[in-house]
Protein backbone atom coordinates (compact mmCIF):
# COMPACT_ATOMS: atom_id res chain seq x y z
CA UNK A 1 0.00 0.00 0.00
CA UNK A 2 2.88 2.37 0.78
CA UNK A 3 4.39 1.69 -2.66
CA UNK A 4 1.11 2.59 -4.35
CA UNK A 5 0.79 5.76 -2.28
CA UNK A 6 4.37 6.72 -3.14
CA UNK A 7 3.74 6.07 -6.84
CA UNK A 8 0.57 8.18 -6.77
CA UNK A 9 2.39 11.03 -5.04
CA UNK A 10 5.07 10.83 -7.70
CA UNK A 11 2.49 10.94 -10.47
CA UNK A 12 0.80 13.93 -8.82
CA UNK A 13 3.99 15.91 -9.44
CA UNK A 14 4.43 14.85 -13.05
CA UNK A 15 4.58 17.36 -15.88
CA UNK A 16 1.89 15.68 -18.01
CA UNK A 17 -1.61 16.73 -16.98
CA UNK A 18 -3.03 13.28 -17.70
CA UNK A 19 -0.74 11.64 -15.13
CA UNK A 20 -1.54 14.28 -12.53
CA UNK A 21 -5.24 13.78 -13.22
CA UNK A 22 -4.98 9.99 -12.79
CA UNK A 23 -3.10 10.38 -9.52
CA UNK A 24 -5.54 12.96 -8.16
CA UNK A 25 -8.59 10.92 -9.20
CA UNK A 26 -7.18 7.72 -7.70
CA UNK A 27 -6.30 9.42 -4.42
CA UNK A 28 -9.79 10.98 -4.36
CA UNK A 29 -11.29 7.50 -4.68
CA UNK A 30 -9.27 6.63 -1.58
CA UNK A 31 -10.75 9.63 0.25
CA UNK A 32 -7.70 11.92 -0.06
CA UNK A 33 -8.61 15.20 -1.75
CA UNK A 34 -5.53 17.44 -1.42
CA UNK A 35 -4.04 16.58 -4.83
CA UNK A 36 -7.47 16.85 -6.45
CA UNK A 37 -8.12 20.32 -5.05
CA UNK A 38 -4.59 21.45 -5.89
CA UNK A 39 -5.16 20.42 -9.48
CA UNK A 40 -8.68 21.87 -9.72
CA UNK A 41 -7.47 25.19 -8.31
CA UNK A 42 -4.14 25.39 -10.16
CA UNK A 43 -3.85 28.61 -12.19
CA UNK A 44 -0.25 28.33 -13.33
CA UNK A 45 0.02 28.84 -17.10
CA UNK A 46 2.39 25.84 -17.28
CA UNK A 47 0.45 23.36 -15.18
CA UNK A 48 -3.22 24.39 -15.00
CA UNK A 49 -5.76 22.07 -16.57
CA UNK A 50 -7.55 23.24 -19.68
CA UNK A 51 -11.33 23.56 -19.54
CA UNK A 52 -12.13 20.06 -20.81
CA UNK A 53 -9.56 18.42 -18.51
CA UNK A 54 -10.88 20.36 -15.53
CA UNK A 55 -14.48 19.46 -16.34
CA UNK A 56 -13.67 15.77 -16.77
CA UNK A 57 -11.66 15.54 -13.55
CA UNK A 58 -14.23 17.46 -11.52
CA UNK A 59 -17.11 15.34 -12.86
CA UNK A 60 -15.29 12.09 -12.08
CA UNK A 61 -14.36 12.97 -8.53
CA UNK A 62 -16.24 15.74 -6.75
CA UNK A 63 -19.82 14.39 -7.07
CA UNK A 64 -18.58 11.03 -5.77
CA UNK A 65 -16.84 12.70 -2.83
CA UNK A 66 -19.97 14.69 -1.99
CA UNK A 67 -22.14 11.60 -2.41
CA UNK A 68 -20.15 9.68 0.18
CA UNK A 69 -21.68 11.67 3.02
CA UNK A 70 -20.86 14.53 5.32
CA UNK A 71 -17.49 13.14 6.47
CA UNK A 72 -16.15 13.00 2.91
CA UNK A 73 -17.72 16.38 2.12
CA UNK A 74 -16.00 17.85 5.19
CA UNK A 75 -12.66 16.40 4.05
CA UNK A 76 -13.19 17.91 0.62
CA UNK A 77 -14.07 21.24 2.24
CA UNK A 78 -10.89 21.05 4.32
CA UNK A 79 -8.88 20.35 1.17
CA UNK A 80 -10.45 23.45 -0.43
CA UNK A 81 -9.38 25.43 2.66
CA UNK A 82 -5.85 23.97 2.68
CA UNK A 83 -5.10 23.78 -1.04
CA UNK A 84 -7.53 26.14 -2.74
CA UNK A 85 -7.47 29.89 -3.09
CA UNK A 86 -7.41 31.72 0.24
CA UNK A 87 -10.82 32.48 1.69
CA UNK A 88 -12.74 30.60 -1.02
CA UNK A 89 -13.29 27.19 0.61
CA UNK A 90 -16.94 27.76 1.57
CA UNK A 91 -17.76 29.25 -1.83
CA UNK A 92 -16.08 26.39 -3.70
CA UNK A 93 -17.82 23.75 -1.59
CA UNK A 94 -21.20 25.45 -2.07
CA UNK A 95 -20.64 25.69 -5.82
CA UNK A 96 -19.46 22.09 -5.97
CA UNK A 97 -22.65 20.97 -4.22
CA UNK A 98 -24.85 23.10 -6.46
CA UNK A 99 -27.68 25.42 -5.57
CA UNK A 100 -31.28 24.49 -4.90
CA UNK A 101 -34.19 26.55 -6.20
CA UNK A 102 -34.48 28.04 -2.71
CA UNK A 103 -30.79 28.96 -2.73
CA UNK A 104 -31.20 30.67 -6.10
CA UNK A 105 -34.18 32.68 -4.90
CA UNK A 106 -32.35 33.66 -1.69
CA UNK A 107 -29.47 35.36 -3.49
CA UNK A 108 -27.70 32.38 -5.00
CA UNK A 109 -28.48 33.50 -8.55
CA UNK A 110 -26.80 36.85 -7.92
CA UNK A 111 -23.85 35.10 -6.25
CA UNK A 112 -23.37 32.88 -9.31
CA UNK A 113 -23.34 35.83 -11.69
CA UNK A 114 -21.02 37.83 -9.41
CA UNK A 115 -18.69 34.82 -9.26
CA UNK A 116 -18.12 35.08 -13.02
CA UNK A 117 -15.73 37.95 -12.19
CA UNK A 118 -14.10 36.26 -9.19
CA UNK A 119 -10.31 36.35 -8.96
CA UNK A 120 -10.19 32.56 -8.68
CA UNK A 121 -10.37 30.49 -11.87
CA UNK A 122 -11.91 27.55 -9.97
CA UNK A 123 -14.72 29.76 -8.64
CA UNK A 124 -15.38 31.14 -12.15
CA UNK A 125 -15.40 27.63 -13.62
CA UNK A 126 -17.88 26.38 -11.04
CA UNK A 127 -20.08 29.47 -11.42
CA UNK A 128 -20.43 29.14 -15.19
CA UNK A 129 -20.94 25.41 -14.92
CA UNK A 130 -23.81 25.88 -12.46
CA UNK A 131 -25.34 28.72 -14.49
CA UNK A 132 -25.35 26.63 -17.67
CA UNK A 133 -26.86 23.66 -15.81
CA UNK A 134 -29.62 25.83 -14.37
CA UNK A 135 -30.51 28.02 -17.36
CA UNK A 136 -29.51 25.68 -20.21
CA UNK A 137 -28.95 28.48 -22.73
CA UNK A 138 -28.82 27.68 -26.39
CA UNK A 139 -26.34 28.36 -29.14
CA UNK A 140 -23.83 31.13 -28.77
CA UNK A 141 -25.07 32.09 -25.30
CA UNK A 142 -23.90 28.70 -24.03
CA UNK A 143 -20.28 29.40 -24.94
CA UNK A 144 -19.87 33.20 -24.93
CA UNK A 145 -18.37 33.16 -21.43
CA UNK A 146 -15.16 31.23 -20.82
CA UNK A 147 -13.77 31.23 -17.29
CA UNK A 148 -10.17 30.87 -18.42
CA UNK A 149 -10.16 34.03 -20.53
CA UNK A 150 -8.81 37.37 -19.30
CA UNK A 151 -11.41 39.73 -17.77
CA UNK A 152 -11.65 41.84 -20.92
CA UNK A 153 -12.56 38.80 -23.03
CA UNK A 154 -15.08 37.59 -20.44
CA UNK A 155 -16.91 40.93 -20.43
CA UNK A 156 -19.55 40.15 -23.10
CA UNK A 157 -20.39 36.78 -21.60
CA UNK A 158 -20.64 38.25 -18.12
CA UNK A 159 -22.90 41.03 -19.42
CA UNK A 160 -25.23 38.44 -20.99
CA UNK A 161 -25.49 36.57 -17.67
CA UNK A 162 -26.12 39.83 -15.78
CA UNK A 163 -28.96 40.59 -18.19
CA UNK A 164 -30.42 37.13 -17.49
CA UNK A 165 -30.22 37.83 -13.76
CA UNK A 166 -31.96 41.21 -14.16
CA UNK A 167 -34.76 39.52 -16.13
CA UNK A 168 -35.19 36.87 -13.46
CA UNK A 169 -34.02 34.09 -15.79
CA UNK A 170 -31.49 32.46 -13.46
CA UNK A 171 -33.85 29.75 -12.35
CA UNK A 172 -34.81 26.27 -13.37
CA UNK A 173 -37.78 25.45 -15.52
CA UNK A 174 -37.81 28.40 -17.87
CA UNK A 175 -38.47 27.36 -21.44
CA UNK A 176 -35.43 27.86 -23.64
CA UNK A 177 -37.35 28.20 -26.82
CA UNK A 178 -40.26 30.37 -27.82
CA UNK A 179 -43.61 28.85 -26.97
CA UNK A 180 -44.87 26.43 -29.56
CA UNK A 181 -47.57 27.81 -31.78
CA UNK A 182 -50.80 25.92 -31.95
CA UNK A 183 -50.99 23.23 -34.58
CA UNK A 184 -52.57 24.27 -37.88
CA UNK A 185 -56.24 23.43 -38.28
CA UNK A 186 -56.61 19.83 -39.37
CA UNK A 187 -53.08 18.89 -38.28
CA UNK A 188 -52.57 16.06 -35.79
CA UNK A 189 -53.00 17.46 -32.30
CA UNK A 190 -55.22 20.38 -33.36
CA UNK A 191 -58.70 20.75 -31.94
CA UNK A 192 -60.32 20.45 -35.38
CA UNK A 193 -59.11 16.91 -36.04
Amino acid sequence: ADDVEQALRGMAGERRAEERMIAAATRALLGEYDDLVSLLCDESPRTALNESQWTALEAQTVPLALGRGEHAAAKLGQAFADRGPAGKADTLLALARGLSDGDLAAGGAAMLVESLDDGSLAVRRYAIRRLVEIVQPEGRNRTTYRADRPALLRRDGTAWWRAQLERGHIRRGLPNQPPATSAPVGAPGSEDE
